[in-house]
Order: structure tokens, then sequence, then C-alpha cells
């Protein structure tokens, strides 16, 4: 039944549809996962790595049919991550959503790779770690992340190596074997075991691009 004003019998606040839209919205973005929820999280966890799969074997393929993939894959993550607890990675979601449509406008241009010096490198750390432990704190506090260190970590540093793979810096590869070998725990923890097979691909993949083995290329 719908609120009444006390001044205006039969007068309601807001109609019962918009209610029920209400209600639907909140329950979608809060972060209790409801037991009738739970196979739809798995499933939306499936497609988000079957999409993240799709967007790397095609970027590998120099195709620009990635981008969509990239897209959709991290809306997909970005709202299971917020149903699992792991705010920080949801927005880290976000960030990736921001750089595939980047990507996919600004398709093309020659890789040349380059270095950093030394100062940079360290200012790049220093940063990143500063940050990193701001937003544990605040994970902690505020949003009661279910694993606020991991959850900062992989949020902060993946910005970081971003920034890296844009200035073409060999060294990111470094900072992703980090960052997915800790992911792996995060997502495993959370019990995304799929999510958690995804980034032990991506781990690998990283071995691969720092050591220049030619597995994937």
């Amino acid at each position: 039944m719908n609120p009444e004003c006390p001044a205006c019998p039969g007068f309601t606040f807001l109609p019962g549809n918009v209610l029920s839209k209400s209600n639907t919205l909140q329950r979608l973005f809060s972060r209790h996962v409801r037991p009738d929820e739970r196979s739809i999280l798995r499933l939306t966890e499936f497609i988000a790595v079957s999409f993240q799969l799709a967007y790397t074997w095609l970027y590998l393929q120099g195709s620009e049919l990635c981008w969509p993939f990239a897209i959709a894959g991290s809306v997909l993550f970005a709202w299971v991550c917020l149903k699992k607890d792991i705010p920080a990675e949801s927005l880290l979601y976000l960030f990736y959503i921001a750089m595939g449509v980047y990507g996919w406008v600004h398709t093309g241009g020659e890789w040349l790779e380059t270095t950093w010096p030394l100062y940079k490198h360290s200012a790049l750390l220093v940063l990143s770690v500063l940050v990193w432990f701001a937003m544990a704190c605040y994970l902690r506090k505020k949003l009661r992340s279910a694993k606020p260190l991991a959850d900062a970590f992989t949020t902060v540093f993946s910005v970081g190596a971003t920034v890296l793979m844009v200035n073409a810096v060999h060294f990111n590869w470094f900072w992703w074997m980090i960052i997915d070998s800790v992911a792996i725990y995060l997502y495993f923890s959370r019990k995304l075991y799929l999510g958690s097979l995804l980034f032990l691909i991506y781990a690998v993949m990283a071995i691969d691009g720092f050591f220049k083995i030619g597995w994937f290329t």
C-alpha cells in the first residue's frame, strides 16, 4: 500500500509502479546477495569471464571487435564485485569501461616500447602505495569491504599499471604479474572461482609479456 498524505486522505506520495521500480533498483545495487540472486550472480560471472576472454583473444588478433567485449565484461564484473563486497574492485571496472570506450575510439597506432627513468618509476610506486593505504582505510571504515587491503591493492595498482601501459613502458608486465596474483586470492576468497581462474590466465600472460617468451603471440 502506498503512503498517504495525512492532510490529504486518498492522495499518495508515490505511485505503486514508482515504488516498485525503486525497490527493484535497491535490490539490484544492494551489496546483500539474496538466495534467489545466487544463480544469477554465478551466471553473470560466467558471462563476464567469457566476455573478458573474448576481449583478450580478439585484442591479440588485432580486431577492433575486442572493445565491445571489454566494455560489456567490465559492466558485468562491476555489478558482480559490488554484490561480493569488494567495492573498490567494482569501481576499478568503471575505470576499465572508460578505458574501453577510449580504446574503441582511438583504435590504431603503433606500439613503440619505451623506458622510464628510475625517478619516474619510484614516484609512481610511492604514490600508489600511499593511495593504497588511504583507500584500504576508507574501505574498512566507511564501505566495509570484505577484503580492504586486497580490494584496494588491485584497484590502485591496476590504475598505476595502466599508466605504464598507455606509455608503452615494458615494466608494466611486472606490475600485472603482482596485481593478477593478488586478484587470484581476492576473487577466490569471495568465491568468484571463475574470476580467479581468469586472473590466473592473466598472470601467465603477464609472465609471458615480461619475459617475452611468446606463448600468446
